[in-house]
């Protein structure tokens, strides 16, 4: 993406990467892209991760 390519032409010291909650076969995913910018990007990599949704039942 070209988020790692701009971030390399200014020199940041950091991304910070906002991420859905996903959560799969009880493991938590990042997605292609977040994967791709943490493995290819210069600089360090902060990811966000969106609140957990609330359940609308509660578990007893």
């Amino acid at each position: 993406p070209a988020v790692v390519l701009e971030s390399e032409d200014r020199f940041m010291d950091l991304l910070i990467v906002g991420v859905p909650y996903n959560r799969r076969f009880g493991t938590c995913t990042l997605g292609t892209t977040a994967s791709y910018i943490f493995n290819n990007a210069m600089c360090q990599v902060m990811f966000w991760r969106e609140q957990a949704p609330t359940p609308i039942f509660p578990r007893d």
